[in-house]
């Protein structure tokens, strides 16, 4: 049985691969959803809803009212690609 992690990066506003900064791995929601919500704080931003939209519907923000934007990557495990 397969299993999805999400991996959370912060990324320039662009979302260059080359921006990318790991911030976490996770195989839940709720901690990813924690860890996006306290690195916000950090910054003294909060994630709005158009930004846990676009992070639901396409793993990335869009405008994120910090420095540079969120983006989560799947990772399948135990599953050839």
């Amino acid at each position: 049985m397969s299993k999805t992690l999400k991996i959370l990066y912060k990324t320039d506003k662009y979302h260059t691969n080359t921006s990318r900064e790991l911030l976490g791995v996770f195989d839940n929601l709720n901690d990813l959803a924690y860890a996006i919500e306290t690195k916000a704080s950090q910054e003294d931003c909060l994630i709005s809803s158009d930004d846990w939209t676009n992070l639901q519907k396409i793993n990335q923000t869009q405008g994120y009212d910090g420095e540079g934007e969120f983006f989560i990557e799947l990772i399948s495990l135990n599953e050839l690609v």
